[in-house]
C-alpha cells in the first residue's frame, strides 16, 4: 500500500519568555526565548526588534526552541516574531518598555583627576560611561567644536578619545545624556612641546 504523505503542520508559537506585553523593564539586557512547532530552520523565522531584522539567534529544529539576547532601547520597544512554512504562518507582536532608572555617569581614568601635563602631542583620553545605549548618546567638544573621532563600546561601556594636542592648554568636554539626565566632564590637558635640541658646530 502507498504510504500517505505526512500531514502538513502549520507553524505554531507555543511559548515565549519572559512575559513582555505591557511590561516595564529596568535593565537593558533581555534574553528572549520561544518554542514553536512546524518550523524546520531559521530561514522560516522572521525576528525583529524595534523594526530591525535580527539574525544570529539560536534555533534548535529538534526542539523548536529559539533564543536571543537583546539590548533594549530607552522607552518603547517592540518584538515581532513570525514563522512561515508551506502550510501557513503565525505572527506575534510584543510591545513593552525599558525605563532607564539612573542618569549617565562619566568616569575618566586618563587623564586622572581631569587634567594632565604632557610632552607628547598624541594623547588618548580613556574611561567609561554608564547608563547609556550607544555613541549616539555622547557629545564631545574639542576646542569648542564637535569632535566625532571617538570610540564607545556599548558592551564594555569603554570610551576612547584619541586626540592630537596643540601646544599649550587643550580643553575637552564630554557630555552623556539619557532619558533621565545628563553628565558632563570637562578635561584640561597641557602639552609642553619638547625644547628643540641645538647643535653647535665648532670651526677650528
Amino acid at each position: 500500500s502507498l504510504s500517505s504523505p505526512a500531514p502538513c503542520v502549520n507553524p505554531v508559537l507555543n511559548t515565549s519568555t519572559p512575559a513582555l506585553e505591557g511590561v516595564t523593564f529596568t535593565s537593558p539586557s533581555l534574553n528572549f526565548t520561544a518554542t514553536m512547532t512546524g518550523v524546520e530552520n531559521t530561514s522560516q523565522i522572521l525576528f525583529k526588534h524595534n523594526g530591525n531584522i535580527i539574525s544570529g539567534f539560536y534555533f534548535n529544529p529538534s526542539t523548536g526552541s529559539m533564543s536571543k539576547s537583546l539590548t533594549l532601547s530607552p522607552g518603547s520597544n517592540t518584538i515581532d516574531l513570525s514563522a512561515t512554512n508551506d502550510c501557513g504562518n503565525f505572527s506575534k507582536n510584543y510591545s513593552f518598555t525599558y525605563s532607564v532608572s539612573a542618569p549617565p555617569v562619566i568616569n575618566i581614568t586618563n587623564p586622572g583627576g581631569g587634567s594632565a601635563t604632557v610632552t607628547n602631542s598624541n594623547f588618548i583620553v580613556s574611561g567609561n560611561i554608564q547608563n547609556i545605549n550607544s555613541s549616539a548618546d555622547i557629545s564631545i567638544l574639542y576646542y569648542g567644536a564637535t569632535f566625532s573621532g571617538f570610540i564607545y563600546t556599548a558592551s564594555t561601556k569603554m570610551l576612547s578619545i584619541p586626540v592630537i594636542l596643540n601646544a599649550g592648554s587643550n580643553s575637552i568636554q564630554i557630555t552623556a545624556t539619557n532619558s533621565v539626565g545628563t553628565d558632563v566632564e570637562n578635561l584640561s590637558i597641557t602639552y609642553n612641546e619638547p625644547a628643540a635640541s641645538t647643535i653647535t658646530i665648532c670651526h677650528h
